[in-house]
């Protein structure tokens, strides 16, 4: 039998057609045995032709094989499976969604349907069918479910994060499993706020540390689609210390010398080693013969006139030794002169004058040989001469003397003394004066004591004291020059001069008189109690305070200031600026005031300051934000717009302000972060644009100041142009991109609408350093996408507040 399909026309059309057929097929035009049978609920409907005598086709298909459902989207599924075989063949299949038909009229072997719900699992299955009615079975179903909706909630921060010091070179740290609405897929752990790991688990292993070094951690969780949480609280583990392998230095610079016919002294320059030298081993001809932690060491008991060879090694605590330092040799001397020259005999003096004796005396016979002679004035060594006579000097007149002297070698040897002789100097009148005291001097003591002092008077022959006059009446007499004047009366005025006498009863002139009051009588009475103490932190680590000045009957000093018991300063005045302190401590202080006698009021009630934290976070709008391209100004729409076109070329560029000012400039900044909500991306309808993701990189402007609320692709203000540049964008429009920095970062923008973050932390401290300037930023489009690529975002006009961009920036001042 010879079927064919004919749409569905009257009997007569359908009748004509069919003998068409037969005369096409060379059989018998016989109309008594053509059967037309119209296909149900299919257009075209088919029509069967039976040849006469040909049998009719019961024969259903096969069933459809390798039957595949995959979710393309939050509401698609696709569906695909083999093609099915039929003894006259397939005329189309019927596709079944949860048992229902959904699709009768299927001529390929693909199939997608459309409308579903999210998250949702759908059964299908297929059967086919031939152009005589015949159905197969249904396929075995198959499942699929569709995509969910995207997920946007971060996981919960880990918890517990510890960490140990498993050798000189690795920590592990481990923490507790975060948590997520769908599920946590991993965590990236960071080393000194760098990313360093990434694991599915709750551990780590960090290796290739350096030994005995603190290293901070922080850890965070993310999930499938890329939330992430915030970073775990700060922790420092120290590696342990590696073992000491590392030997000091070869001693340097070793010398000996000869201290006698039994004794060498050994001394070297110290040698340095990684952990420290314990000590030395001292080797004679090899031999080891002293361990010391000095760097000198005395060899006794040796044999004289003998050469010696020495080497020094050093040590350290881990028995580390250095190798021998180049041996050096030394010889003891010959042994000693033990004989002393004979005892110097005609001992006699002369008077020269009332001042000088002249000794005279045989000289002295010795084995070797005299070296010199040693003349003792009583008792007391006054001279070492080579010849038999000396000349004694600068002696007092009618003073008598006694001499002796000794004979030495070259080797010390020194005879027995001479015996002794007396001799007097002449007598010498004296009849001058003592020179006037100077620099005469009092200084109150009390309010009954007055201390006088001057400086001391000359003499031809000697100062024998001074005569002390008040109010020009004598009042002492000393030898020294000074004189303390006490059972005065308070607060009264006194007049001294002074005098010199010497042996001969020879008196200087007065001195210049001068005059001294004694102090008032003794302040006993403290201050009052200081009162309204008040404190402010005017820093994390400064306070400075305040207090009502207080009162004392003759005035008062000062103030001493107590901070938790102690005292940390005295002040002049009623206040004071406590400096160093540490952030986020209480610390409690108390005053106390004193006058010039040294009495001190009791301490004032206590104020009690904490120093706030050395941290903080600010998030800032921008105080300015547009998107740039052509000619007219777009700083007051709501969507901030990065575009491709033509095929990698920047269309539009985004620029925005932020201020600064509120972040100190002596702050670190620890994170800084840009979000950006993407609102519109180019249409996945249109398959020839269709991307899933597109690049935004952020850039510093540098080059002009510009004014964002009246910034074109062409002009950075109302009046200044961008500085020109031969690969512009779009015809002649420079879009800023010679006076923007190098991008600091890049961010690979998928089309999921929601937050997009940009870290630009070295970016927000560059701003804060001490006298930069804040030029504004700028993002650029993807440069590497082909036309009409797009993402759009929500500018600070936004009707939607969530929309609006903004900069979260956390940072800590550092101790000064």
């Amino acid at each position: 039998m010879n079927t064919i399909y004919l749409p569905k026309l009257g009997h007569r059309y359908a009748a004509l057609l069919a003998l068409f057929a037969l005369s096409a097929c060379n059989e018998p035009k016989n109309l008594s045995g053509v059967f037309v049978t119209p296909e149900p609920k299919a257009s075209p409907a088919p029509i069967t032709i039976q040849a006469p005598g040909e049998p009719a086709d019961e024969q259903a298909p096969s069933v459809p094989s390798g039957v595949l459902a995959i979710a393309l989207s939050q509401t698609s599924v696709q569906v695909s499976w083999n093609a099915s075989t039929d003894n006259r063949g397939v005329s189309r299949y019927r596709l079944f969604r949860d048992g229902i038909e959904i699709a009768g009229s299927i001529t390929g072997v693909l199939y997608n349907d459309l409308n579903l719900s999210a998250n949702t699992n759908y059964s299908y299955t297929v059967a086919a069918q031939d152009g005589a009615g015949n159905i197969s079975a249904n396929s075995s179903p198959v499942t699929a479910r569709t995509l969910a909706s995207p997920d946007t909630q971060n996981p919960s921060i880990p918890a517990g994060l510890t960490g140990i010091a498993a050798s000189q070179s690795q920590i592990n740290l481990t923490w507790t499993a975060s948590t997520d609405n769908v599920g946590v897929t991993g965590y990236k752990i960071y080393r000194n706020s760098v990313l360093v790991g990434s694991v599915a688990g709750t551990s780590f292993s960090d290796t290739g540390l350096s030994a005995a070094t603190s290293y901070s951690y922080e850890v965070t969780a993310f999930d499938a689609a890329g939330n992430v949480s915030n970073k775990t609280a700060l922790i420092s583990v120290v590696t342990t210390a590696g073992p000491d392998t590392q030997a000091p230095t070869v001693p340097a610079g070793v010398s000996g010398s000869v201290i006698s016919s039994t004794q060498i002294n050994i001394s070297w320059s110290g040698s340095t080693d990684n952990i420290g030298v314990t000590g030395y081993r001292i080797y004679r001809n090899n031999v080891q013969v002293g361990s010391l932690a000095g760097n000198s060491f005395s060899d006794t008991g040796l044999t004289a006139a003998t050469t010696y060879s020495y080497a020094v090694a050093a040590f350290d605590g881990a028995g580390n030794t250095s190798a021998k330092s180049t041996a050096i040799s030394v010889t003891t001397s010959s042994p000693p002169d033990v004989v002393a020259p004979t005892v110097p005999t005609g001992l006699s003096g002369s008077v020269i004058s009332s001042t000088q004796i002249n000794v005279t005396w045989n000289v002295s016979t010795d084995a070797v040989g005299v070296t010199g002679y040693k003349v003792y004035r009583n008792n007391v060594l006054v001279a070492s001469v080579a010849g038999n006579s000396f000349s004694d000097t600068g002696l007092v007149a009618s003073t008598a003397y006694s001499y002796a002297v000794t004979a030495f070698d070259l080797a010390g040897n020194a005879s027995a003394k001479s015996a002794a002789i007396s001799v007097t100097t002449s007598a010498a009148p004296d009849t001058q004066a003592p020179t006037v005291p100077a620099g005469v001097s009092g200084s109150v003591i009390s309010s009954t004591q007055i201390n006088i002092s001057w400086s001391g008077s000359t003499d031809n022959i000697g100062v024998t004291g001074y005569r002390i006059y008040r109010n020009n009446v004598q009042v002492g007499s000393l030898a020294g020059n000074s004189f303390s004047d006490t059972g005065l009366t308070a607060a009264t005025t006194y007049s001294y001069a002074v005098a010199a006498f010497d042996g001969a009863g020879n008196t200087s002139a007065k001195s210049t008189a001068i005059s001294v009051t004694t102090s008032p009588a003794p302040d006993t009475q403290a201050p009052t109690v200081p009162a309204g103490l008040t404190g402010s932190a005017v820093s994390p680590f400064q306070i400075d305070l305040t207090w009502t000045a207080s009162t004392d009957n003759i005035g008062v000093t000062g103030y001493k200031v107590f901070r938790n018991g102690s005292e940390v300063a005295t002040n002049s005045t009623n206040s004071f600026s406590n400096t160093g302190l540490a952030a986020l401590t209480n610390y409690n202080f108390t005053v106390a005031a004193y006058d010039a006698a040294g009495n001190l009021s009791a301490q004032s009630l206590a104020a009690s300051i904490a120093t706030p934290s050395a941290s903080a976070s600010v998030t800032l709008a921008p105080i300015a934000d547009a998107y740039i391209g052509g000619t007219a100004i777009h700083s007051t729409e709501e969507w901030l717009h990065t575009y491709t076109w033509p095929d990698e070329t920047i269309a539009n560029a985004i620029v925005m302000k932020f201020d600064v000012s509120s972040i100190p400039t002596s702050a670190v900044i620890d994170n800084a972060e840009l979000t950006l909500y993407l609102l519109q991306s180019e249409p996945d309808s249109t398959t020839s644009l269709a991307s899933s993701t597109y690049n935004v990189s952020v850039h510093k402007m540098i080059g002009k100041d510009m004014d964002v609320n009246t910034a074109t692709a062409v002009k950075y203000n109302a009046t200044g142009f961008w500085t020109p540049n031969s690969g512009a964008p779009i015809g002649l429009e420079a879009l800023g991109q010679n006076d923007i920095s190098t991008a600091y970062i890049t961010n690979i923008i998928n089309k999921t609408n929601g937050p997009k973050y940009f870290p630009i932390t070295q970016m927000v401290q560059e701003w804060v350093a001490p006298g930069a300037i804040n030029y504004g930023m700028l993002l650029n489009s993807d440069p590497t996408s082909v036309r009409d690529h797009y993402r759009y975002f929500g500018a600070i006009e936004n009707a939607t507040a969530t929309y609006r961009p903004f900069l979260k920036v956390d940072y800590h001042l550092p101790a000064p």
